[in-house]
This record gives structure tokens, sequence and C-alpha cells, in this order.
């Protein structure tokens, strides 16, 4: 099965590469000339196998071609003109708003050029802004709307994080934006899924009774939900910060290792409450999906329940359950259904690190566990409670050194390519941060159990529950303040660095520019004003750390507006300067 799925990725990613400049041909093409490759092998049991690698690669790449050549998200991007368009349209609202950001609508019918156009297509729909905006719709809800309609752009600067490109992975291609109250109409309520309806609710219910009693510590809340239910939306950036430095940016948002302790968690009370082995995967596999739609159906969290349910009823049922086969079958079911999530890193980091904690744990524990075990020579029958405690020390301690360790190993290529960090102190901060976030969901998980009983016992383990989020917190700040515990990089390229290098950032009515000069081995990196905190904030950032850049040689300050200078406290919070230099202008 996991072979199957390694194909099924190749073919995906081979149809990727050739949208939408191919034909249908191509997917039989692309098998039948690695036939040959096949057709080598003496061994008819082995023939068959490479066939069958060949079929699974071309029906993944097929089902990609079909996915995207029917996509209704792209059809009606066609017919949006480049300049833009006002149209009249009715949707649903399929994703629970966040804030006062964008609204995922899934259209039924777009009026467009005259003519009445029906449609599954989802896109982004802005609310109206001002003091007379209309409240928020709530999931389910059934529009009725003018708006004015663009395609989605790419970015324009460097650096600059690409949701377009990700939107587009997404099927959406066109924002719609209402730029008045009375533009649109709530015709109807609850006219979405019932489950997604039923989880968006429960989600709602465990965040009030996450909260109880910690009103005054909104901060801390915030970090809670998001251990728990991976709800980002008002956690403050230095807080997002720390925990992506640190390299435990995967506690922060709902992953598989929630549903691996909420399994173990279930588990064990199960079992300590006397419940019959065969009934244990009857009741824990229905609360771990319970639990993967409440807080949102991530791809990675998707693929920890497929395999702690495979899992669970092999146990169950007294049949071994292989786990790279249970990996393998839950990308299959995921990619299935949706080709594009190969492409998101959340997928990527995801498989990748349980691909490497299969393979790579076990082998890094035995090197660890060399270092502090008791005299090999010396019989176990002879050792004494005090050799015994400190040897099974050792094996916990080597255990968890391994785990943490494959998992640093395997994310370092994909955090440096799409974080632009290299994080050795996450080895130490994932070792002790992940105790803290079990207890946290542990804590939590009694709370919301607590709470549709007695509230009081809610806000004792709430209360609790601050403790070790501050505790936590507290933690990553000491691993943060590690000297060399983090770094940005630059992706290593092949092509020769030119020898002066001038970035010009698009900023409307401010400016910075990013100038970078070799002379020999020696770098010099310059900045000639940082703009405003805004631009700052969604662009230059992200470009200083794509870049690589920790310290500046200086920084020149050329106009005193805010919009030339206004980020230069924030740059010199991120990155160190050596001299900066202004006018009395």
């Amino acid at each position: 099965m996991f072979e199957w799925a390694i194909c099924w990725c190749l073919g995906i990613a081979a149809g990727d590469r050739l949208f939408p400049e191919v034909a249908w041909f191509w997917p039989a093409a692309l098998a039948l000339l690695l036939v040959p490759v096949a057709l080598l092998c003496r061994r008819r049991k082995a023939l068959l196998r490479r066939l069958g690698w060949l079929a699974v690669a071309a029906l993944g790449c097929a089902t990609l071609l079909w996915n995207e050549a029917h996509s209704p998200g792209r059809a009606l991007a066609a017919l949006i003109p480049p300049e833009g368009c006002v149209v009249h349209a009715t949707g649903v609202v399929t994703q629970e708003p966040v804030g006062r950001g964008s609204l995922w609508v899934t259209l039924e019918r777009v009026g467009l050029n005259g003519s009445e156009i029906p449609t599954r297509a989802t896109v982004l729909v802005g609310w109206p802004s001002g003091k007379e905006s209309p409240p928020l719709p709530r999931y389910g809800d059934r529009l009725a709307f003018t708006a004015t309609a663009r395609n989605l752009s790419a970015p324009r600067n460097p650096g600059e994080f690409d949701a377009p490109a990700i939107r587009r992975r997404q099927g959406i291609f066109t924002r719609m934006h209402i730029p008045y109250a009375n533009d649109v109409t709530v015709l109807a309520h609850d006219q979405g899924n019932r489950v997604m309806a039923w989880a968006v609710r429960a989600r709602h219910w465990m965040e009030a009774t996450l909260a109880r009693d910690l009103e005054d510590s909104p901060a801390i809340v915030h970090v809670i939900q998001s251990i728990v239910l991976g709800s980002q939306g008002e956690t403050p950036e230095e807080v997002m910060e720390l925990f992506r430095d640190t390299g435990t940016i995967h506690l922060f948002s709902v992953s598989g290792i929630h549903v691996a302790m909420l399994a173990a968690i279930f588990f064990f009370v199960l079992q300590i409450a006397g419940v019959p082995r065969r009934w244990l995967a009857v009741i824990v596999i229905p609360l771990l999906w319970g639990y993967t739609f409440a807080s949102g159906l991530a791809s990675c969290t998707i693929r920890a329940t497929i395999m702690a349910s495979v899992v669970l009823l092999g146990y169950t049922l007294d049949r071994p359950a292989l786990s790279w086969n249970a990996l393998g079958a839950s990308a299959l079911l995921i990619l299935a259904a949706d080709p594009q999530q190969l492409f998101r890193p959340g997928f990527q980091l995801s498989y990748l690190l349980v691909i490497a904690l299969l393979a790579g744990a076990r082998p890094l524990q035995a090197v660890f566990e060399r270092v502090g075990q008791p005299d090999p020579f010396l019989p176990r029958v002879l050792w004494s409670r005090a050799t015994q405690f400190r040897a099974w020390l050792n094996h916990q301690l080597a255990g968890a050194l391994g785990v943490s360790t494959a998992a640093w190993l395997a994310s370092v290529p994909l955090t440096v390519y799409y974080f632009h960090l290299f994080s050795p102190a996450s080895i130490l901060a994932n070792l002790l941060a992940s105790l803290l976030a079990g207890v946290i969901l542990a804590l939590s998980l009694a709370s919301t159990l607590a709470g549709a009983v007695s509230s009081g016992l809610s806000i004792l383990f709430n209360n609790t529950n601050w403790l070790c989020t501050k505790a936590l917190l507290a933690l990553l700040s000491a691993v943060a303040a590690i000297p060399g515990g983090h770094r940005m990089m630059e992706w290593p390229t092949l092509r020769h660095p030119p020898l002066v290098e001038a970035t010009v950032f698009d900023l409307n009515d401010g400016g910075a520019v990013h100038l970078r000069i070799r002379d020999g081995a020696v770098r010099r990196e310059w900045m000639l004003d940082c703009g405003g905190a805004n631009a700052y904030r969604h662009g230059i950032r992200n470009y200083l750390r794509q870049r690589g850049i920790n310290r500046l040689d200086g920084l020149l300050l050329t106009h005193g507006d805010t919009a030339h200078l206004g980020a230069a406290l924030e740059l010199m919070a991120d990155v160190r300067v050596d001299a900066v230099y202004d006018s009395a202008y």
C-alpha cells in the first residue's frame, strides 16, 4: 500500500507539470513509455508489481488532470475579464468566517455579461466594512449579493506571502468584494453540510468552555484554543513567532501528534474503566473523528485519524496493524479526494515526519541508549534498584531524543524551503514542549467533559491549564533566546550570484530598497529605508527571511515619514543592524 501511495504521488506530480498544455493521452503515454522497464523483469511477480506501479502512477496523473480540467473555479475565472467586472450572485457560506477576513462562498448562480450562469465555483467574498456593515454571516447561510469580481493575482513584491498560489491549489481563482451593506441579503440559514454545521457548533462550545474564568488572559486563551482546536485567528503575532522560531509550530496547530495524544488518553482512561477490549475501537474511533471534524478537517489530522483507526481496529480484532501500510492507505484516501493536497506544506511536512519516525526513531534511540546504559557485562539479575531505575530512565530519554532528532532531521529541508528557518534548538524545544502540550491537551479534554456537568470543575481545570500554558511560553522564550538556536537561511541555488544586487519594493507612497554587495568572500547587506509597519509585516520581513538575512551592515533612512521609516524599530528587533544613518530632516 505504501508503494502505491508513492507511485500515486509521482503521478500527481507529473500531472501538475503537464497541465494545462497536455491532452488526455499523456497518462497512458507515460505508462507505455515505462512498460519496457517493467518487461525487463524476468520474474512474473516482479513484472506484475512494476506494471501495477505504472498503473497507479498513471491513475494518479489522470485524477489530477481530470480535477483541473473540470475545476468550477478555473472555468469561472476564464469568464472574468482582466480589469474585473460587476456580478450578481447567490451562494452558500461553506467555511466558518474568522474575524473580518474573506468569506468562502460556494456559488450556485452568477449573473455575468448579461446572462445567468449556474456554477459550483468557490470564491473569496470580501464583506462590507464600516459602521453600518451588517453582521458576518454564519456557516451555511445562503447569500444573494452584488459585487465586483477580479481574478486573484500574484504578489507584487519578492518574498511576499503568495496567498493566491495557495488559493488556486484549493480551487479558488476569484475574489469578489461587496462594497455596500445594501448589496447583500441573507436568503436562508442552515443550508450547508449538516455534519460540518454540527462540527462548527461543537467547536464554538469547546472554545467557550476552555475560556471560562480566563477572560483576563486572552493571549493564554488563544494559545490553549490553538493547541487544542487550531484556532489561530486572534493569536498575537509575537506568540506565533515564538512557536515558529523554536520549531514547535506543529504544536500550535492541530496535527497528527494531537490525534495520537488523544487516542492514548482515551485508550488509557477506557482501560482503567474496565471497558472490554472488543469495545475500545467502537468507542475511541468515533471520538477521534468527531475531534477531527471539530478541529477543521486538516489533512494531517485526517491522516493521523485514519492511521489511528486502523491501529485500533487491528488491536481490537487481534490483528497486527502495519504502520507503513496504514500510512500509505491514508495518503491514498486523501489524495484521491483532493490531489492538490500533495503540494501543501502541511501535508508534506506531516507525512515526511511520520516516515522519518517510522524509519529512524528506533535506530537513533539505540544510538542514544548506548551512552548511559549500565555495564553490558553485568548480568541483569545483579542490577541494583538504582541501576534498574537508571536504565529505565536512560531508555525513556533515549526514546524521546530519538523521536525528536528524527523529526528534526526530516523537517530541516522543508523548514528551510518554506520558512527559511534553521533551528537546531527545536530538538530541545520539541522534547520538552511536547510533554507540556500533552498535559495541556489532557487538561482541555477534562475541562470539556467536565463543562457538560459542572462549571466549577471546568474552571479548576482551566486555571491549571493557564499555569501549564504560561510554563510552555516561558520554556519556548528561554529556548528562543539561546544564541544560535535559530537562524534565517536562504535556499541554496546553482546560479552565479551578482556582485551587486538591488531589490526595490513596490510600496505605493512609501519606499524600501535592499542592497547586497559582494566583495570576494564578504557579503554586505544594506537597507535604504524600510517602509511602513504594515508593508514590513506583510512583505519586507518575509523577503529578509527568504534571503537568509540575520544582520544588516547598515540602515540608511532618507525620508522622515512613516511610509519610509515606520518599520525601523520592528526591523531592528528582527535583525541585528550594525549602523543606522539618517539626516536632520
